[in-house]
């Protein structure tokens, strides 16, 4: 017989969103316009992109500072 077994339950990228949780940056890769990861360790490491880091290996990002720098490197195109 079974018990109340808890499930885990990954979050949804919206999820975490909108619960101002910290994203991968897989997950924050389509936010930002870029296709995988690596763009977003491009941004990371050339243009000043906030991140949050745990140890050596672990960044994550916090969706407000997503906001923040894509408002702040924003440019107005005129022809």
């Amino acid at each position: 017989m079974l018990t109340n077994v808890a499930e885990k339950t990954e979050k949804s990228v919206a999820e975490k969103i909108r619960d101002g949780d910290l994203l991968t940056l897989a997950e924050a890769a389509p936010h930002l316009g870029q296709k995988n990861h690596w763009g977003v360790r491009n941004l990371i490491n050339y243009c000043g992109l906030p991140t949050v880091r745990f140890g050596k290996r672990g960044i994550r990002i916090d969706p407000a500072d997503i906001q923040d720098w894509k408002m702040k490197h924003r440019e107005v195109v005129t022809y």
